[in-house]
C-alpha cells in the first residue's frame, strides 16, 4: 500500500496525460507548439539579427514566446518522468510481491532493505520536483536516475538469484564508465596521468595550459577510442580568435544530453588552454575534488567567490577559456533538455558588471541521448556522438537581451533556443525525444526483460 501511495503522489501532479498513449499525443502537440514558437518568435539566426540591431520591443516578444514554449516544455518533461517512475514503481511492487514469499528470510531482508531505497529516491525525487532550473537540480536527476539504477540493479539481482544471467549492469560499480578492473588496464596510463596532473600540477607552468583538464580530456578521448565510439565535430569555423587580453572571458556553454557521450566528443576537441567552471564535488571524488578546488585553472563552483576567481585567472593573461555544462549534471535519462540553472546567467551579468567582457558559444550535443543514459550497450545502437558549436553571442548581445527583457534569465533561453535548432524531427522522433510509448517498450525490456 505505501508504493501504491507513494505513485499516485506523483500522478497526482500530471497535467500533460496520465498513459504513455495520452503522453504521445501530447509530445506531438508541443512538437507543432515549438513550430509555430519557431516562426512566430524566429530562429536563433533571426533572433540574433533582432539583438544585433537593438530591435528591444521585438527582442523582449521573441523571448517572452519562447520562455512560454520552454515552460511548456519543462512541464511535459517532468510529467514524462513522474509516469515512467511511479509505472515502474506499482510494477516492482507487483514483481517483488509474486517473489518475495519464496525467498528465505536473509534474502527477503536483504531485498527489503533495498526496495526501501528506492522507494526512498522515488520520494525525494517528488520532493526536488520544483528544482529544475536552480542550482540545486542536480540532487533531483540524481534521486531519479538513483530510482531507475536502483530498480535495475534489484530485478538483475532476482534474475541472478534465480539462476538467470542479468541482461545489463545499472549503476557505476567500480568507476565511471570503468565497470572493472579489466576495462581499466587500456587507460591505466592516462588515468595515472590524470591522478599525476591533479597532485603536482594544481599550478600553470605556461599561458594557455589547464593541466587537470587536458588530462582529464585524455582519459575520455581514450576511454572512447577503447569502446569504439564514433565522434565528431560541426561548426568548428563558429570560434574566433581567443587573445589573451587579460579582460575577456570565453565561455563554451555545453548542452548536456549523455555523461559518456558528451565527455568522448569534448575530449577531441583542440582548443589549447580550454579549462572548466563546475560543481567538482559532485563530478569527482572527494581527493581529486579537493584537489581540482586548490588549482589555478579550475573554477570550483561552491567554493569561495567563484566570480572573482574568473576575473583574476582572465586577468592573468594566461587563461581565457572555459567550458561549463551550464544545466548540471546528467539528466534522468528520458532525452530531456533541462534549463541553464539560474546561477549561469546571474554570473554572467556580475562578470561583466566587475568589468570583464564575455564571449559565449554555445555547443549543442543533439544527438547524443542514449535512454536511461546508457552507453555500455545502447538500445539505440552505436550511433555517431557529435557537438556543433554555434556563433559566438559578445558582451553588447548579452547586455542588449537584458535590456530588453529585465530579466537575467533570457539569455540562458536565448542559449537553450540555439540549442533546440539541433535537435531531430523526424518520423521518430519529436524535438528530439522518441515517443513515450516507444521508451516504454524500451524501459520495459531494459529493465525486466531482455534488452
Amino acid at each position: 500500500m505505501k508504493i501504491l501511495l507513494l505513485s499516485g503522489l506523483l500522478l497526482s501532479q500530471l497535467s500533460w496525460g496520465t498513459t504513455f498513449t495520452e503522453l504521445d499525443q501530447a509530445q506531438i502537440e508541443l512538437s507543432r507548439k515549438y513550430q509555430k514558437t519557431l516562426r512566430t518568435a524566429g530562429t536563433p539566426l533571426e533572433l540574433g539579427s533582432l539583438v544585433k540591431n537593438k530591435a528591444s520591443g521585438q527582442t523582449k516578444t521573441s523571448l517572452k514566446q519562447i520562455d512560454n514554449f520552454l515552460k511548456s516544455y519543462d512541464n511535459f518533461t517532468l510529467d514524462k518522468i513522474d509516469l515512467f517512475m511511479s509505472e515502474t514503481l506499482k510494477e516492482l511492487h507487483h514483481y517483488y510481491g509474486e517473489i518475495r514469499p519464496h525467498l528465505g528470510k536473509f534474502q527477503r531482508r536483504k531485498f527489503d532493505k533495498k526496495l526501501i531505497k528506492i522507494e526512498e529516491d522515488f520520494r525525494l525525487y517528488g520532493e526536488h520536483r520544483g528544482t529544475m532550473g536552480q542550482q540545486n537540480d542536480f540532487e533531483r536527476t540524481e534521486y531519479g536516475r538513483g530510482f531507475f539504477n536502483g530498480t535495475g540493479k534489484f530485478v538483475s539481482e532476482i534474475k541472478k538469484l534465480q539462476g538467470e544471467k542479468p541482461n545489463r549492469v545499472w549503476g557505476t560499480p567500480f568507476l565511471p564508465f570503468i565497470d572493472n578492473l579489466k576495462e581499466m588496464r587500456p587507460v591505466t596510463g592516462d588515468f595515472l596521468k590524470l591522478l599525476y596532473a591533479s597532485y603536482f600540477k594544481t599550478r600553470r607552468n605556461g599561458v594557455n595550459e589547464a593541466p587537470i583538464i587536458d588530462a582529464l580530456r585524455k582519459v575520455s578521448k581514450k576511454l572512447a577510442e577503447v569502446k569504439q565510439v564514433r565522434t565528431e565535430w560541426r561548426g568548428l569555423q563558429n570560434f574566433e580568435k581567443m587573445p589573451l587580453d587579460g579582460k575577456t572571458l570565453n565561455l563554451v556553454v555545453f548542452m548536456h544530453a549523455n555523461s559518456f557521450y558528451d565527455t568522448s566528443v569534448q575530449g577531441t576537441l583542440k582548443l589549447d588552454g580550454l579549462s572548466s567552471i563546475g560543481n567538482v564535488d559532485i563530478i569527482f571524488p572527494k581527493f581529486l575534488a579537493k584537489r581540482c578546488d586548490k588549482s589555478d585553472h579550475i573554477v570550483a563552483v561552491g567554493h569561495g567567490d567563484i566570480v572573482q576567481k574568473t576575473i583574476d585567472i582572465v586577468k592573468s593573461k594566461r587563461l581565457n577559456k572555459f567550458f561549463i555544462a551550464a544545466e548540471g549534471l546528467t539528466p534522468v535519462g528520458f532525452y530531456e533538455m533541462r534549463p541553464l540553472i539560474d546561477v549561469f546567467a546571474l554570473s554572467v551579468y556580475e562578470l561583466i558588471k566587475r568589468g570583464i567582457k564575455v564571449n559565449i558559444y554555445p555547443v549543442s550535443f543533439p544527438d547524443n541521448f542514449r535512454m536511461m543514459n546508457d552507453y555500455r550497450r545502447p538500445i539505440e545502437g552505436n550511433k555517431l556522438a557529435y557537438g556543433v558549436v554555434h556563433p559566438v553571442i559578445k558582451t553588447d548581445a548579452i547586455n542588449e537581451i537584458l535590456k530588453a527583457t529585465s530579466d537575467p534569465q533570457a539569455l540562458a533561453n536565448y542559449i537553450r533556443w540555439v540549442w533546440f535548432k539541433d535537435l531531430i524531427n523526424d518520423e521518430n522522433r519529436d524535438i528530439g525525444m522518441p515517443k513515450p510509448t516507444q521508451m516504454k517498450e524500451w524501459l520495459e525490456g531494459m529493465i525486466w526483460g531482455n534488452l
